[in-house]
């Protein structure tokens, strides 16, 4: 299994996609590749077609499996290892981090944009 990131400081959903991976407690390797600049653009023109995510990361690649979107690769690897790992047992508590998680997820567009 391998994770491609980009810089776990400049790109929260790369850092997400990785605590999601170091969670799960399975074995992967970790590939960092640059964002920004020419290395990046040549990086993206050059996957011939392979990555679905259109140069965006992180991108999970598990065998057969790719899986892009952190909160897709936190779903994926729960299935895979565990909900438990992931989500509180309690359904209520389960409902409100998933909520939560949603919420993180999708909105804070001006919070997003500005950082």
């Amino acid at each position: 299994m391998k994770l491609i990131i980009g810089n776990k400081n400049y790109s929260s959903w790369s850092l997400r996609g990785w605590l999601a991976a170091k969670q799960s407690g399975v074995s992967f390797e970790e590939i960092t590749v640059p964002m920004f600049g020419e290395a990046w653009d040549e990086l993206k023109s050059n996957d011939g077609g392979t990555q679905p995510s259109h140069g965006k990361v992180p991108i999970l690649w598990d065998e057969e499996a790719v899986v892009w979107d952190s909160l897709a690769i936190l779903e994926y690897l729960a299935d895979k290892v565990g909900r438990d790992r992931f989500w509180p047992k309690d359904p209520v508590a389960r409902g409100m981090a998933r909520s939560m998680v949603a919420e993180m997820h999708s909105s804070y567009q001006a919070l997003r944009s500005e950082c």
